[in-house]
């Protein structure tokens, strides 16, 4: 049987889109209704978190990212570039969709040719274009607010202790090339989820040069001096 269903737009952002309307056949799960709004999309963050078994937290709110056209960026990293960043609350994507008792977070991501994107049948049988184990894994801590916050981050990490590859971490932190050292918030989780000395140690070997930020606007800090990096007092 086939059946009409209608996505609508429930964003602060001006869409001139305001529903989208697909036809399907038997029960497709939330996260291909997603997946069809836009095409070449991929699930991550806290969506991807729960494909790979890294968190129990109920997929209401589905995290889909297209990506941006290549972008050239050439601004040299300071400490007060960093400081007065992270101060600032994170920057939240206003285009979301609503169907059924889900919401689409639609996010357009930084250009990386899909790296770390692959297929993951679910019990649907269904298949699912996703990132990767490392890539959810960094993704998370680039963007806490689309992860479940940072205790959750460090139970993700704490979870994929015994199958998560450090070497694949940084490959991907390389390619990926970003301009804030991401590799110190990796390191302190993996710390506080419990990894082993030399699996760190490949990630201090990236070199610690700034002090840095966990998450974006906190409000009441603590820092650790052997990664440089302030997170949430009580973490």
């Amino acid at each position: 049987m086939i059946n009409k269903t209608n996505i609508r737009y429930v964003g602060k952002a001006n869409s001139r889109r305001k529903e989208f309307i697909r036809y399907t056949y038997k029960s497709p799960s939330s996260f291909s209704i997603a997946l069809s709004l836009r095409s070449r999309s991929y699930l991550s963050h806290i969506s991807a978190l729960f494909l790979h078994g890294l968190t129990e937290q109920p997929p209401e709110t589905i995290i889909v990212n297209k990506e941006q056209s290549a972008k050239n960026s050439s601004n040299e990293l300071t400490q007060a570039g960093i400081d007065r960043a992270f101060k600032k609350a994170a920057r939240q994507s206003n285009y979301i969709w609503a169907w059924k008792d889900s919401r689409f977070i639609l996010l357009n991501g930084k250009q990386t040719g899909d790296f770390g994107v692959i297929n993951i049948k679910i019990d649907t049988g269904e298949h699912l274009r996703a990132t990767n184990l490392e890539r959810t894994l960094v993704d998370i801590v680039v963007r806490p607010s689309y992860s479940g916050g940072v205790i959750e981050i460090v139970e993700a990490y704490r979870r994929a202790r015994k199958v998560l590859s450090t070497k694949k971490i940084v490959q991907i932190l390389k390619r990926l090339d970003y301009a804030y050292p991401y590799h110190q918030s990796i390191g302190f989780v993996m710390e506080r989820a419990g990894f082993e000395k030399q699996q760190l140690d490949l990630l201090r070997n990236e070199g610690i040069n700034f002090d840095f930020y966990l998450d974006y606007q906190i409000r009441n800090k603590a820092y650790d001096d052997t990664w440089r990096l302030y997170f949430p007092k009580g973490l």
